[in-house]
Parts: structure tokens; C-alpha cells; sequence
């Protein structure tokens, strides 16, 4: 699909931002049907590799990758079939089941990763500079963003468009 760069230049920011997600989730989850996972599986893997220093609960898993807990349910079910993880029960609490990555989960992220590396399309034209400059931009507009959820969160019931 071509975009329309007129259009997009004038349209407000949020629009632009969820095009710009609506394209890296189709390329990526593309690049990612291969290996047989999808971008939040992959998320789920990294975030649980980054973790190894304690045992992941699936309730940690949906807070700080801000999914549903019926969703993360289904996705840590998927991905057990798969091999690339498994559940503990935890022994403190028997209702709250731990996450670990698999061997095969393991490697999994390893090959994502040397893919990665190969194939940093979204940086590909810009400098060292511009790419500091977009992380800045991107930080400073996320924050905005969650100043403003929060803002929302604290009138709900007010009735404002």
C-alpha cells in the first residue's frame, strides 16, 4: 500500500504513530512467521531472557508489557505448546504460575537477535545523530503520552472529546 505523504505529513501525530506501529507489526511479524512467533511472543521471550534473575510471574509479565491478563494467559499457553517456555506453580503462592524460557526458547532468541543485527531496516538511512535525536523525540512523546493517559485516568467520568 503507498502512502499518501501529503496526507500524512498534515495528520495529527497519534495517527502518524499508530501507522508507523501498524507497518512495523505487519513487516515484523512477516519477518518473524519463519520462526513460527508473533512480535508479542517475541516480546514475551526477550522480556523473560532479560529477567533471569528471578523467577517471572505471568501477572509481571502483563503489567510490564501492558497485555491483558486473559491475553497473557493465551499467549504463555501458545507459546509452552511451542516449547519455547514453560510454567511453574509458584511455591509461595500456588495460584500464580512462574515463566522460564526454554533451550529451544533460548536459541530462538539468539537466531531474532543475529536477524536483527543483519536487518535494521527502521535505522537503515539515518546518521548515528538523527537516530540520538528520534530516541530523544520518541522518549519526550511517550512521556507526553502517558502524562496525558494519566491526566484522562484521573477525570474519568467527565464527559470531554
Amino acid at each position: 500500500m503507498e502512502l499518501d505523504t501529503t496526507l500524512f505529513e498534515t495528520s495529527p501525530l497519534g495517527y502518524k504513530l499508530k501507522l508507523l506501529h501498524d507497518q512495523f507489526l505487519a513487516g515484523r511479524n512477516a519477518q518473524l512467521e519463519g520462526e513460527g512467533v508473533t512480535v508479542t511472543q517475541l516480546g514475551i521471550l526477550t522480556y523473560l531472557d532479560r529477567n533471569r534473575d528471578h523467577s517471572v510471574p505471568q501477572k509481571e509479565l502483563s503489567e510490564k508489557l501492558g497485555v491483558s491478563h486473559p491475553a497473557i494467559s493465551g499467549t504463555v499457553f501458545r507459546l509452552e505448546e511451542k516449547g519455547l517456555i514453560w510454567r511453574k506453580e509458584d511455591a509461595a503462592n500456588k495460584r500464580q504460575n512462574s515463566v522460564m524460557l526454554t533451550p529451544k526458547g533460548e536459541a530462538l532468541l539468539i537466531s531474532c537477535k543475529n536477524t536483527d543485527r543483519k536487518r535494521n531496516q527502521l535505522s537503515e538511512n539515518l546518521t548515528e545523530e538523527e537516530l540520538a535525536e528520534l530516541n530523544r523525540l520518541l522518549l519526550k512523546v511517550y512521556q507526553n503520552m502517558a502524562s496525558w493517559r494519566k491526566s484522562v485516568q484521573d477525570q474519568e467520568g467527565e464527559t470531554t472529546c
